[in-house]
């Protein structure tokens, strides 16, 4: 299943073009501008939420892996990295990863 991920997703991507264009054809005509508009607005406000969580992860991980590194924690890059992993979960990601690390 994980090894499909990839390959699904690159054939989606390399077709994108025409998989739009396909797509509009089954919005009415009378709505379609419309359509087309609001779904280009949710897609570029999606990018800028993936945007804003990487930045937030990789700045969690950095403050993690400094503050364990400054403790003298074992293996700190590594439980960095775990915690920047659980912060991915929403809601209680960032909780286990301060919990557990």
């Amino acid at each position: 299943m994980f090894l499909l991920t990839p390959v699904f997703v690159f054939g989606l991507l390399i077709d994108l073009e025409s998989l739009k264009r396909g797509f509009a054809r089954f919005i009415p005509p009378a709505l379609r501008r419309g359509a087309l508009s609001m779904i280009g607005d949710i897609g570029q406000v999606f990018q800028s939420y993936l945007r804003g969580l990487v930045v937030t992860i990789i700045l969690y991980t950095l403050m993690m892996g400094t503050i364990l590194g400054v403790v003298g924690a074992p293996y700190f890059i590594v439980l960095a990295l775990v915690a920047g992993v659980l912060y991915l979960i929403p809601v209680s990601g960032g909780i286990i990863s301060t919990v557990v690390i």
